[in-house]
């Protein structure tokens, strides 16, 4: 351990140990959003343990069938925003727990085929874990509220609409 030149009690090394945990947890949720809404698979992937368990209601599963799944249900979206409240957080040395409100706007083709804005409500129930010193996720589950259809009030196209953000976009800075 490296010495402690700070001359912090014991106490107050816990401290900073469990803001690290924490933040380490949070940018995790952080990263989640940000990884989907950017369509940035490989790094979606980096956030979770091998052995992570899924469970999205409709779809439940593991690590290996999670990037597929959700690769396919965002392939039909233009446009995608996770917005995450902030967190609850229960944080030790070695697990985490964290729950999140979430408000995502996706946009696509309704059953006509004219895109169409849905508000989708509901919570994250994030499970971390820290292994060999680096924090991942290793369960993820989400709660359904509700659905708001809303007919689109612009036809996109224009620089500053957030349209088919992926990786190769210019902007993506993940």
């Amino acid at each position: 351990m490296a010495e402690n030149t700070l001359h912090l009690s014991g106490d107050e090394l816990a401290a900073v140990r469990q803001l690290i945990n924490e933040a380490a947890c949070r940018t995790l949720i952080e990263a989640y959003a940000y990884a989907v809404d950017w369509k940035n698979w490989s790094g979606l992937a980096k956030l979770f343990w091998d052995d992570a368990s899924f469970d999205f209601g409709m779809w439940s599963g593991d690590t290996a069938g999670f990037i597929p799944w959700v690769t396919a249900l965002e392939a039909g979206y233009s446009r995608r925003l996770h917005m995450l409240a902030i967190p609850r957080m229960h944080v030790g040395s070695e697990t985490g727990h964290a729950e999140t409100g979430n408000c995502t706007v996706v946009r696509g083709p309704n059953d006509q085929g004219i895109d169409h804005d849905n508000m989708i409500f509901g919570r994250y129930q994030f499970d971390f874990a820290r292994r060999h010193g680096e924090w991942r996720i290793s369960a993820l589950r989400f709660l359904m509220h509700g659905i708001q259809s809303l007919p689109s009030t612009d036809n996109g196209g224009a620089p500053f609409y957030a349209d088919n953000m992926d990786t190769t976009h210019p902007l993506f800075a993940q």
